[in-house]
């Protein structure tokens, strides 16, 4: 953990079985609404395309220190790992 003056991003990402569409993204969808009754953090669920195999969520975080990974961020990607592949990361803005 170490000190950020910023804004933050970790993504989870999921490679899914087709099929599972409509009960992953219902999910996702649930569980970023529980998120977002948060203050420090926001969800947001993306699919590659239309009716893909390809999910991510992004958690927008507005805290000074960067937690790697986050606690949700964190059971997030445990939960999502039994319908897929998951790829979990972090992504800090640098100054431009």
């Amino acid at each position: 953990m170490g000190q950020f003056p910023s804004q933050w991003i970790e993504l989870i990402s999921l490679q899914i079985a087709p099929g599972e569409e409509e009960t992953v993204l219902r999910l996702l969808t649930e569980l970023a609404r529980a998120i977002n009754s948060g203050h420090e953090v926001r969800a947001m669920v993306y699919a590659k395309h239309p009716g893909t195999t390809e999910l991510s969520m992004h958690l927008h975080h507005q805290a000074r220190w960067v937690e790697t990974p986050s606690a949700p961020g964190y059971q997030l990607a445990s939960q999502l790992a039994e319908f897929g592949s998951v790829s979990h990361t972090v992504w800090l803005p640098q100054p431009t």
